[in-house]
């Protein structure tokens, strides 16, 4: 992990920690909660969708300590579908069905 980066997961981790021990809930929403420069609910969500990144240590803490638990299934964003994927599966239906075709005639022209 890049040394900056850990710094800075560690500063968050500290100051939702500092915002729940001021009896405060929980931030999940980005914008929603602000201490020295820091979105806390930015942090919360981040670390919620990338939660297979973090280590075990990471996990337990967000999980003991914070009360922070991984998504769900139904909350992980759904993949984007581009316009090259749609054309991509369009291409490959019609080659089955061309394919197909072309099997069924065969076998209607070798009946007789």
């Amino acid at each position: 992990m890049v040394p900056g980066v850990a710094g800075a997961w560690q500063r968050c981790f500290h100051l939702v920690r500092l915002h729940l021990d001021a009896g405060e809930t929980l931030p999940t929403t980005a914008g929603e909660v602000v201490r020295q420069g820091e979105d806390l609910g930015r942090w919360v969500t981040t670390v919620r969708h990338g939660w297979d990144h973090l280590t075990g240590v990471q996990q337990w803490m967000c999980e003991q300590i914070l009360g922070i638990e991984p998504v769900t299934e139904a909350e992980k964003p759904k993949p984007r579908t581009s316009q090259m994927d749609i054309r991509l599966v369009s291409a490959v239906a019609d080659q089955i069905l061309v394919h197909a075709s072309r099997k069924a005639f065969r076998r209607a022209g070798s009946a007789d």
